[in-house]
């Protein structure tokens, strides 16, 4: 059984979730710490356009799941507003964009729990199916503690990451060493490598149709 880790993301780009289409399990790895101006926090479209998520600053280096969103809720439409402009001529936008305003208005203080229904929404409209966990479900307790949990819980043969999204670290590969798990570099190239939020909007029940093609001609090797 292989399985895949996927740092939260906001908008990432379509490569991101084919790891998962090469999966039996994926994991939402929002025990991991979190980055100032990393994709969790922010996209940057291909026209320099750019879209962050404003946080509050707590002095210290946190894990994902203990980030937490500023107080202001005047973002949220601010945020609205600027993919109303940037997607409303997409074909698909009136039929799909009150997702994302569901989202915007359930989100509470957590960051974590943001990005995870925007994940929700990425798996729903590109149709994945893998069965997925959040690592903060799991445990909150540090990474040796969530590696001890997790890997104890299941029985994994193969690790599926995309260099470009999730470096393998070396401690990393070494506790896959440990567990005797091949770790399995995945390579392919996506036409444009767009914003999923734009893919959906612009091919809508065609997007999973798509995403699919282009990954039968990823390559997965050992590395």
């Amino acid at each position: 059984m292989k399985f895949c880790a996927c740092i939260p993301a906001f908008m990432p780009r379509l490569s991101y979730f084919l790891p998962l289409l090469h999966s039996d399990r994926a994991l939402f790895a929002d025990h991991l710490q979190f980055t100032k101006r990393s994709p969790a926090q922010r996209v940057v479209f291909d026209d320099g356009d750019r879209l962050s998520i404003p946080l509050r600053h707590r002095g210290k280096p946190v894990p994902l799941f203990d980030k937490r969103l500023t107080e202001d809720d005047h973002w949220k439409q601010q945020h609205l507003t600027f993919l109303k402009h940037r997607y409303h001529d997409y074909p698909y936008f009136e039929d799909l964009f009150f997702e994302l305003e569901n989202i915007y208005a359930r989100a509470d203080e957590s960051l974590s729990g943001f990005l995870f229904q925007f994940w929700q929404f990425y798996r729903r409209r590109l149709k994945i199916s893998v069965p997925c966990q959040r690592a903060s479900d799991i445990s909150k307790k540090g990474v040796q503690d969530f590696n001890t949990r997790y890997f104890s819980q299941n029985s994994f043969s193969g690790y599926v990451y995309d260099p470009r999204h999730l470096p393998l670290a070396p401690d990393f590969r070494g506790l896959l060493h440990e567990k005797h798990i091949r770790p399995l570099s995945l390579s392919c190239s996506l036409p444009g490598d767009p914003v999923v939020t734009g893919f959906i909007f612009k091919h809508g029940p065609e997007a999973p149709f798509l995403l699919r093609h282009w990954s039968r001609n990823c390559t997965l090797s050992d590395n």
